[in-house]
């Protein structure tokens, strides 16, 4: 038997042979270099060899001839099935040789079946670390893939992309130059919950018109939300998703502005949906304009927090009544408290502030004040 290993092991006609049957059998294989399926093929000879000398399969975890074959292939563009295809072709062709050349040294019919079922042995623990590396591969082909797409993105976002890096991406990810995109981006979120609302979103702001090849909306994670764009905007949310104004790609930077402003806007006074420069309309210019703010915290707030706890039940009291259109039973039932004592809150704001609450005037600064002290805060 160790004559016969040592024969196998010298074959030269044997791997010339294997190759041609491996491209024979598996067409994938006429893609790889010659070279490349000889190396692959004198491996795995040297490995059965080893195998048959010894009478052990290896474990799995330590055939690394499997990873490296398979690590090549998947490079070259070969698809897993084939991959394990081509291998069990090598293993038929080592195992017809051992069959046709045992009884030339020695080697009597009970053993040769012992040796054919130690290959085949060899062959399911070869495909076992295949698959294994495949997995790998699988799952760091996608990490690269989307830190690709989120540095992309980022970049589209940020104005910092190159005309070509431009044209390459929208042709990557099927972004259509002629649609114009919405810039978009979410509140934080947990890690836990970003990929399911990023499918929800995804989903939300994808017409049905869009075949597989066209992208309607493409999101990426960046420091704990959602940015990125897309044709139309998402519908409904469960939480606060802002959306700049529909530019072509090149001007995504101008759209994701506006869009991280009406975000900072809505957060002020909301929890969840779908928000533009339409819905928040004034309140995007209060995180903006902090000279404005200063002065309305001033003369609307300030005066209240000498009041100490009081004065924190008159400004819920305010958030109330403004809340609810400034209707009294509304605002009271809220809290709630008493319409009377709402009613007393509010006259005691216009005396310590000095104001009245029929002005439009005051009506639109203290919203404002209101608002500021949520961004301060």
């Amino acid at each position: 038997m160790r004559r016969l290993v040592t024969a196998l092991s010298t074959a030269e006609a044997l791997i010339e042979q294997t190759v041609r049957d491996v491209r024979a059998d598996v067409p994938a294989y006429e893609a790889v270099p010659t070279a490349s399926v000889i190396a692959s093929v004198e491996r795995n000879r040297a490995l059965a060899s080893r195998v048959l000398a010894e009478g052990i399969v290896p474990p799995s975890r330590d055939i690394w001839e499997a990873e490296l074959s398979t690590s090549e292939r998947l490079h070259q563009g070969v698809e897993i099935q084939d991959i394990m295809g081509g291998f069990r072709v090598v293993i038929a062709c080592i195992q017809g040789w051992v069959v046709d050349n045992a009884s030339a040294y020695g080697v009597d019919a009970t053993e040769t079946l012992r040796l054919s079922q130690l290959l085949w042995r060899l062959s399911d623990a070869f495909s076992a670390r295949a698959a294994m590396t495949y997995r790998q591969e699988g799952i760091a082909g996608a990490l690269a893939d989307e830190q690709r797409r989120a540095q992309w993105v980022l970049g589209l976002l940020a104005g910092t992309l190159e005309p070509a890096q431009l044209q390459e991406g929208c042709a990557r990810y099927g972004l259509s130059r002629d649609t114009r995109f919405h810039a978009v981006c979410t509140q934080q979120l947990p890690d836990s919950d970003l990929a399911r609302v990023r499918e929800e979103l995804t989903r939300s702001a994808t017409p049905d018109a869009y075949g597989p090849h066209r992208r309607a909306a493409i999101l990426v994670p960046a420091e704990g939300r959602l940015v990125g764009l897309a044709a139309t905007p998402p519908v409904g949310s469960t939480i606060v998703v802002a959306v700049g104004p529909a530019a072509e790609v090149e001007e995504m930077p101008s759209s994701f502005a506006v869009a991280e402003r009406v975000l900072m806007a809505a957060g002020l006074y909301t929890d969840r949906g779908v928000h533009t420069v339409e819905t928040v309309t004034w309140r995007i210019a209060v995180p903006v304009h902090r000279e404005v703010s200063d002065v309305l915290l001033a003369r609307y707030i300030e005066p209240l927090r000498e009041q100490g706890p009081f004065g924190e039940l008159v400004l819920d009291a305010l958030d109330a009544w403004l809340g609810h259109s400034r209707s009294i039973p509304r605002a009271a039932a809220s809290i709630p408290v008493h319409v009377n004592t709402l009613r007393y809150r509010l006259a005691r704001f216009e005396k310590l502030v000095g104001c009245s609450l029929e002005d439009t005037d005051t009506i639109l600064e203290l919203s404002w004040a209101l608002l500021a002290r949520k961004a301060a805060s």
